[in-house]
């Protein structure tokens, strides 16, 4: 991932809470739709949709969202927001191919567009090395979300988002109305933020992905 100023990385409480924070920036900008995969996680979808979004089904395949049909339902419904999950997509596991990787972001600049990576359980695959963030082929044109809620709990309801200049104020506005509380509890913050710095959390990944595998 790559990241420039402070302000680049913003924290929440989760992927959900990410994914509301942008959809209202979205909708905001004038977005009515937003490209998704089809099948997918059913959840960032539905918060999409709470926030005004139409969502748009996109096939996927072994290469991950099929970017042509991505294309064709951007001209046919004027979307050009997309959610994508390019490590590992859920529920079929694929990642999404180099080639798409560079056509999806191609897209995105052609229509002046954005996507969303959810960085779902990138962390944990079994059939080659953790695959690269999209967002670092692109980072005016990717919004990146993670969490800890796969690789520790959810309960911890700790997560980021890695934003574009352009999105920053937009998205810290979708937060402002519920004040404190969009922040993860502090004390949470602090404790992983302890747990990275120790190395901590690198080691329990390593552990983790190999109980996993086995």
């Amino acid at each position: 991932v790559v990241t420039g100023p402070d302000d680049a990385v913003v924290l929440t409480r989760g992927a959900t809470d990410g994914m509301a924070r942008v959809a209202a920036a979205l909708v905001e900008a004038g977005h009515t739709h937003l490209l998704v995969e089809d099948p997918s996680w059913s959840v960032l979808r539905d918060v999409a949709a709470r926030a005004g979004l139409t969502p748009v089904p996109v096939p996927v395949d072994a290469g991950g969202a099929d970017v042509g049909a991505l294309v064709d339902a951007s001209r046919r419904t004027g979307a050009r927001a997309a959610l994508l999950t390019p490590a590992h997509q859920f529920p079929t596991g694929s990642a999404l191919a180099p080639e798409r990787r560079e056509a999806v972001l191609a897209w995105a600049r052609d229509v002046d567009g954005v996507v969303v990576e959810d960085d779902y359980d990138a962390e944990f695959r079994y059939d080659r090395r953790p695959v690269a963030a999209l967002q670092q082929l692109d980072p005016d044109r990717v919004v990146l979300l993670g969490s800890v809620s796969k690789t520790m709990s959810p309960a911890f309801g700790v997560g980021w988002m890695v934003v574009p200049a352009r999105w920053r104020e937009s998205v810290a506005r979708a937060a402002a109305p519920h004040g404190p509380t969009a922040a993860p509890s502090t004390v949470d913050q602090l404790t992983f933020a302890r747990l990275v710095a120790s190395g901590g959390y690198d080691r329990h990944l390593r552990a983790a992905r190999g109980r996993y595998r086995r």
